[in-house]
């Protein structure tokens, strides 16, 4: 098997809403979670092989960690239609 890229592994300020925001409107379905004294990951993966998203919400971070801010983004086509980007924020779904 040829080497590739299998998952991409994040930091969140709030998992629920992360692993929420990615049901909803992306292919992606948590498909493990753990939890231990020093925080939380949940992997997200597609039903077909694809890349995984991890994402890891440590408890000593109470506030955002702006990885991907301001260029760097993540792209998916979504499953359900979004109005705008103003709808995204007012949902509180830019969680990443």
């Amino acid at each position: 098997m040829a080497p590739r890229l299998t998952h991409l592994a994040l930091p969140c300020h709030n998992l629920d809403a992360t692993i929420a925001w990615y049901e909803k409107y992306t292919p992606l379905r948590k498909t493990h979670h753990r939890q231990d004294a020093l925080g939380a990951v949940a992997w997200l993966s597609p039903e077909e092989l694809g890349i995984v998203l991890v994402f890891i919400q440590k408890n000593e971070t109470p506030d955002p960690i702006p990885v991907l801010a301001p260029l760097a983004h993540l792209a998916y086509h979504s499953i359900r239609p979004i109005k705008s980007i103003k709808s995204l924020n007012e949902e509180n779904a830019m969680v990443v």
